[in-house]
Formats: structure tokens, C-alpha cells, sequence
């Protein structure tokens, strides 16, 4: 009976229903990217490759070398963090990546 109890209220947890709205998630505009896709990200990143990276920053196309620092959630949307063979590094919200 006990146990009876505890899956039920196990079950009733996870019924909560979360909701979030443009004033809690700055990046309301963020559209999520394929699972797979993120998936391969994080594997570069853990690899260390160098690749060609194309994003869109400020409705501008950018192409660089770069390297994966890390792939992390952030405010409602996931981002990586880029280390471009110049030096420099950037930060891109994963659905700007082309």
C-alpha cells in the first residue's frame, strides 16, 4: 500500500505544469534546434575540432574556423561558446547557426 502511495505521488509531480512567459525568458524568440544536431555539437566540443562555423550575428552571415569551447543553456535558450582560430571567441545562440 505504501508503495502504492509513492508512485502516485511520484506521478503527480511530474503533472505540475510549468509555464514560462517573455518576461521570464529573455530569449523568447529562441527556437530549438534538432536534438541530434545538439548532440554533434557537444561532441566536437568534447573532441576539440577545428571547423567551419557559419552564423548568423545581427542578420549578418559569418563563416569562421573555430573550435567549441562548450555548449550550455542559458535564460531559455542554448548557446555555444565559439574560440576562433584568430584568438578571439564568440558567443552564439544555437539557432543561429546555419
Amino acid at each position: 500500500m505504501i508503495k502504492d502511495v509513492l508512485v502516485t505521488f511520484v506521478s503527480a509531480a511530474y503533472l505540475i505544469p510549468i509555464t514560462r512567459t517573455s518576461q521570464t525568458m529573455p530569449n523568447a524568440d529562441y527556437q530549438p534546434v534538432n536534438c541530434t544536431f545538439h548532440d554533434r555539437l557537444e561532441d566536437y566540443s568534447v573532441r576539440g575540432a577545428i571547423l567551419p562555423i557559419t552564423y548568423f550575428k545581427d542578420d549578418v552571415l559569418i563563416t569562421a574556423e573555430a573550435r567549441i569551447d562548450d555548449v550550455f543553456a542559458k535564460n531559455g535558450a542554448d548557446f555555444a561558446l565559439l574560440a576562433l582560430v584568430d584568438g578571439s571567441s564568440a558567443l552564439v545562440r544555437l539557432d543561429k547557426l546555419v
